[in-house]
């Protein structure tokens, strides 16, 4: 008997330590309409800078999401952006009130939708803040970031770039959850900044680049753009299909295209890849580099290589 009480004691204590988990539910509106905003893709936050779970809007503008471990003392947001064919103003909404009703988030709709524009980085248990306009930096960074970018396509070219997200990394937060990071001596960037080439008049993104300062705003790496200020050529940029249509002429067939700066040209490059069956195991990569300002080709290459899947 004994024995039996100790174990039934030790399943309560168990049970008493285990995670609290829960789902939720959020409902999303139009800001304009008040109509339900169905398909919209989001992420669930908790206390602003930890990952929940992520969210996708039903037809009665429903988001479903859980949390592993609740918390009644946290705070918890969805963070949508205008990504994934959200057509969406992105922004953070409270929905703290999760707790004891569905809360209600209004959200404003987009003329426009844009892919991701840039990579982010996960940093484990820590997600960071990401700006959705140049004003959520501090003014000190929207000075250096304007000066940096200014001094490299000018002022009137300046305009046409576009804040579209990226990482506001807070440091000591990062250490904390993460001090092994600390002790091996890395630095991330405080601050990644996704921008675009915005057309206003084909509202369509034709380039995006990274940007990635420290703490005091001083620059990593390079600025991914070409000295337009000083080269006012560079500043045309041919779209995909112009890049295509040049590869054709080269009897270069349909390919995967992607753009990517180059520091040797100091220009934008479309580069398309094909594979193809090669000799024996191997695959032919052929790839063809076109200068995305001019149209000029700069290589065409063909290799064969033993591709792992």
């Amino acid at each position: 008997m004994l024995l039996y009480i100790f174990i039934n004691l030790s399943l309560l204590a168990s049970a008493q330590t285990m995670p609290t988990r829960r789902t939720f539910q959020f409902k999303m509106l139009n800001a304009e309409t008040g109509q339900p905003m169905a398909s919209k893709w989001c992420t669930v936050l908790k206390n602003a800078d930890e990952y929940v779970d992520g969210a996708h809007t039903d037809a009665e503008g429903i988001g479903t999401f859980t949390v592993l471990n609740y918390d009644s003392t946290a705070t918890y947001q969805v963070e949508i952006g205008n990504r994934s064919n959200n057509f969406v103003k992105p922004g953070l909404f409270d929905i703290t009130g999760i707790k004891n009703s569905i809360p209600v988030i209004k959200v404003s709709p987009s003329k426009t939708s844009t892919d991701f524009t840039c990579g982010e980085v996960l940093y484990g248990g820590y997600h960071p803040l990401e700006p959705y306009s140049i004003t959520d930096l501090p003014k000190s960074i929207q000075a250096k970031t304007k000066s940096l970018l200014i001094n490299r396509v000018g002022l009137t070219y300046y305009k046409n770039l576009v804040l579209n997200g990226g990482q506001i990394l807070d440091l000591k937060k990062f250490y904390d959850r993460n001090p092994k990071a600390k002790e091996n001596g890395w630095i991330p960037p405080a601050y990644s900044l996704c921008f675009m080439v915005w057309d206003s008049v084909a509202n369509k993104n034709l380039y995006s680049f990274s940007l990635k300062l420290n703490q005091q705003g001083k620059l990593i790496g390079i600025v991914e753009l070409p000295d337009i200020k000083h080269t006012p050529a560079k500043a045309k940029i041919i779209s995909q299909e112009q890049a295509k249509n040049i590869a054709k002429k080269e009897n270069f067939g349909d390919a995967d295209a992607r753009m990517q700066y180059s520091t040797t040209e100091g220009s934008i490059l479309w580069k398309l890849e094909r594979m193809d069956p090669g000799p024996a195991d191997s695959t032919a990569i052929s790839t063809l580099l076109i200068n995305a300002h001019s149209g000029k080709i700069i290589s065409k290459t063909k290799v064969n290589k033993i591709v792992m899947y």
